[in-house]
């Protein structure tokens, strides 16, 4: 039979991580989110008609700057 020490170590870590987001969150919650407060400008829903998620390594902008002269010639504007 193996030894459960190494189950044991693994369970203790595990149950350490999901301590540390858990208390990540609650902290987040507490506060009231200021962080994402500073993190720029919010737009009103009047401000922009849609907006343009790109997410990828760096390097790549390339794949959105491609799209950016048709985006524009839609007229209306964007983020």
């Amino acid at each position: 039979m193996a030894p459960l020490w190494p189950v044991l170590v693994a369970t203790i870590v595990a149950c350490l991580g999901v301590g540390l987001v858990g208390a990540q969150a609650l902290r987040l919650r507490l506060r009231g989110r200021t962080e994402s407060k500073a993190s720029g400008p919010r737009c009103s829903p009047n401000d922009r008609k849609f907006a343009v998620y790109f997410s990828a390594p760096d390097n790549t902008e390339y794949q959105l700057t491609m799209w950016l002269p048709f985006l524009e010639r839609i007229g209306e504007p964007f983020v």
